[in-house]
């Protein structure tokens, strides 16, 4: 199509953020069933709770600085701007140290607050909380890779860093059977020692003696972050809190499952974030630049994104069951029945991430937290109220409610400003497809069994057969282009 413009390195710079981005939070997905063969059911479910607190630490030392500083950097086009955003960067280390701290001192006297669970021992808070201070500079460094658009660095620390968590994880757990205390040094290691590579980059405009002062500029970003870090935190507990309100109502073992069930969850959400993260950039640019023709550009790239993602989905709902069987031992078999809800209620929340840049585009955030807490809070009422009647599989339902009613919030606060990029009616046609089909497969997804099989196959071919019309010819156009035949985005 002519009004998509040829942009064949865009389509390798954006191949080697998501592959590098999404493999490097990969690895920890992956590394779980080999954890489960050393680890018992109890210690997996520790972990699940252990992991979203690593998860909150994270974003609480960002502060949403990082993202912050990309919308920024798009917006100040001026020379002085790389030195204004190190001197910043340094200012918001000294604060996350200090948070970090506070933490430690916390972590015990509420720790009964978050779960019923036994606490771990002052050394494992310690490695995770160090270990989450680093993770926080390799989270800034990442996400100024993408913005500056230097895709070889970024491709390879990513490796760097995936290396290192593989055999560290490897050597602690497996070799040294350290259980959860190897399981997070080896997180903290690889994250410290790629930090050694990155910020040495981040703090060296800052060192500059040219001019300058990070007051004015910090109450502009420091306004911006506020909100989006309320969306963060957000985000969080609708992808976390579930585990940790469960902690609550089912042992240890039972939450292990349900941690093991929301791996390929997981695998989808770091997919849809990482894809998120480099199309960012892209959008604010063209958003800015004032191109006549850029919503009918985000138009297609989200109708082309949310269905081949939905494709995506539907295949791997289908094969979880037998995936499941394969790499974690017996206890863990209801896990890929309970999986198959998991993925659907992740591609509901990918859908609501492309209607909230508009949001943030015009800083219209305001209503994020009312309908996100609305979300939840039904969310998890109804989590709370069917567990002891279906157990863990509760949460799987719960994850679907809250992500739907955030998703119908986004659209209604988007419609206020002006008319989405993509309908809405595609949206919900998508994530009710892939809700019944979750239901189907709790219901019929036994690994290896004839039937099983002849329903979940019957069940792909139909969703496929559904989905691909709804591309369009732009669409296809479009894919044509990333693969190299014929235009670009």
């Amino acid at each position: 199509m002519k009004y998509l413009p040829k942009s064949q390195t865009f389509a390798g710079r954006f191949s080697i953020y998501l592959i590098a981005g999404v493999s490097q939070q990969l690895i920890n997905v992956a590394l779980l069933p080999i954890f489960s063969h050393f680890l018992e059911p109890a210690e997996i479910g520790l972990l699940a709770v252990l992991a979203a607190l690593e998860a909150l630490l994270v974003i609480s030392f960002d502060g949403a600085f990082a993202a912050s500083c990309v919308h920024y950097y798009h917006v100040n086009k001026t020379e002085s701007r790389d030195r204004t955003i190190s001197r910043l960067f340094l200012v918001s280390l000294a604060v996350a140290a200090v948070l970090a701290l506070a933490s430690f001192v916390l972590i015990w006297p509420t720790w009964s607050l978050w779960t019923t669970l036994s606490p771990p021992s002052s050394m494992l808070v310690a490695i995770l909380i160090a270990g989450a201070f680093f993770q926080r500079i390799n989270l800034f460094a990442q996400q100024m890779y993408r913005t500056r658009e230097q895709a070889r660095p970024f491709a390879v620390i990513a490796l760097v860093r995936i290396s290192l968590l593989l055999v560290l994880s490897l050597l602690l757990v497996c070799v040294l059977d350290l259980g959860l205390l190897g399981v997070f040094l080896a997180r903290a290691l690889a994250a410290f020692l790629t930090m050694i590579i990155e910020i040495k980059p981040l703090a060296r405009p800052a060192l500059s003696p040219a001019p300058g002062t990070v007051v004015e500029p910090l109450l502009p970003i420091w306004l911006f972050a506020m909100p989006l870090l309320l969306q963060q935190l957000s985000g969080w507990a609708r992808v976390f809190f579930d585990r940790i309100l469960l902690s609550n109502f089912v042992g240890a073992p039972a939450l292990g499952v349900y941690f093991a069930a929301g791996l390929a969850g997981q695998a989808f959400a770091l997919l849809t974030i990482t894809f998120d993260q480099t199309f960012a950039p892209w959008y604010y640019r063209k958003r800015s630049s004032g191109e006549l023709d850029f919503r009918k550009k985000s138009t297609i790239v989200a109708r082309v994104y949310l269905s081949g993602l939905g494709i995506l989905c539907v295949v791997a709902m289908a094969v979880s069951p037998e995936i499941y069987h394969i790499l974690f031992p017996g206890q863990f078999a209801e896990a890929g029945r309970i999986a198959p809800m998991i993925i659907a209620a992740q591609f509901i929340n990918a859908a609501g991430q492309f209607f909230s840049k508009v949001l943030l585009f015009h800083r219209k955030t305001a209503l994020i937290p009312v309908f996100s807490g609305v979300g939840m809070l039904i969310g998890f009422g109804c989590m709370i109220f069917l567990v002891n009647y279906l157990g863990v599989v509760a949460g799987a339902l719960g994850l679907i409610v809250t992500n739907l009613i955030v998703l119908l919030g986004t659209w209604m606060a988007v419609r206020r400003i002006e008319e989405p990029d993509f309908s809405i009616l595609f949206t919900l046609f998508m994530s009710s497809m892939l809700c019944v089909y979750g239901a189907i497969l709790y219901q019929w997804g036994f690994a290896f069994e004839l039937h099983s099989l002849a329903v979940r196959g019957a069940g792909v071919v139909v969703c496929i057969l559904a989905v691909v019309p709804l591309i369009g010819s732009d669409g296809r156009a479009l894919i044509l282009g990333l693969l190299g035949r014929r235009g670009g985005i």
